[in-house]
Parts: structure tokens; sequence; C-alpha cells
């Protein structure tokens, strides 16, 4: 969607904790504040840090409000031994998935890995029609070897049907302690 002059999105990899409702708070977060509207489908960097993601898996939450009371925008979990949301957090590397996200619709979940991009359709799409292509595995590229760059991103989604469509993209890059991620349609650097 299009994101009005100081929006603030939070991005932490604290776990959610479905027993509560709550996120744990042990961890870290980002607030990016949009310095002007931006263009739905636009692809930005907003420089993350302070997240330290875990090698053995680890999940970037996406969210508008405060971390008592968040509205979640999109989420990814990269967990080592199942490749899916799990029931309810357990330690710093899980995560249940987040209240109002579906995963394969505005979340997506991964066996660990350490380094991947959406490489999926950037064409014209509606708002749920990318979504479905974002949150779908088979639409990225990944490695536990290759440390991908911003050279990999999209450049830019273009969102048909309407003016409130989002767009998230993720690339995410565990080696050497860094990653980068771009979601809600903004580039993460953590």
């Amino acid at each position: 969607a299009e994101i009005p002059s100081g929006t603030q999105i939070k991005f932490t990899d604290n776990g959610w904790q479905s027993s509560s409702s709550s996120l744990k708070t042990n961890e870290g977060t980002y607030t990016y504040t949009a310095p002007s509207t931006i263009a739905a489908g636009t692809v930005v960097d907003p420089g993350i840090t302070g997240l330290g993601l875990d090698a053995r898996g680890d999940q970037v939450l996406a969210y508008l409000g405060t971390s008592s009371s968040p509205t979640f925008i999109y989420a990814i979990n990269s967990e080592r031994s199942s490749g899916t949301w799990q029931s309810d957090r357990t330690n710093n590397y899980t995560s249940a998935l987040p209240t109002g996200l579906t995963n394969g619709t505005n979340a997506i979940a991964f066996q660990e890995v350490d380094n991947g991009y959406y490489s999926g359709t950037t064409t014209t799409g509606t708002k749920a029609e990318l979504l479905a292509a974002i949150s779908d595995p088979n639409n990225w590229t990944t490695s536990n070897s290759t440390r991908y760059t911003d050279d990999n991103l999209p450049t830019a989604f273009t969102v048909s049907g309407g003016t409130d469509p989002t767009t998230p993209a993720l690339l995410l890059s565990q080696s050497d302690g860094s990653t980068d991620a771009t979601e809600g349609g903004a580039t993460d650097s953590f």
C-alpha cells in the first residue's frame, strides 16, 4: 500500500508467542519511519540494525503499532527443523504464526537457509496475486553458501486493482552476521 510520510513500521526477530498472544521481548526491534510518501510497489532500504538472527534459524516480523498491540503486515520464518511456523515461541529461533497472518498469503516459512531472495514475478498483479507469489517458497532463490546482495532485489512491483495494495518481498542473508530483507515494499538491512 502507499505508505504515508511519517508512518512507522517495526521489524523484529522477537518470536510470536501464541499461548499469550504476545511478542517476546528479549531480541531486537528496529523502527523505520517513512521520510516521505512511498508509492505502492516501491522497494526502499530502511537500513535496519539491531536484530540478532540466530544461526539455527529465526524470524522477521513486520508490524504497525506497539509491541504490546501489534498489527502484523508480513512475516518470514526460517527455522532449522521444520520449514513451518511453530505452534508457539519456545526459544530465540522459533515463532508461532502471528495473529492476523496466513502462511502462503501474507507470511512465508522456510526450512532454515542462510541466504535467499524473492525471484518470482514483479509484473503487474493485484495485491492478492503478488502476495501469493511472494509467499510461495518456490518463487525464492536460496543458498547456504552464496550471500545475495541488493543487486538481486526486484526494482519495483507493479500493483493493479486499486490504490491500496501491499507488495512485500524479502531478501535474507545471514552470512557474517548481516541480513537484508525487503518487506512491505521496503528493503531492510540488519
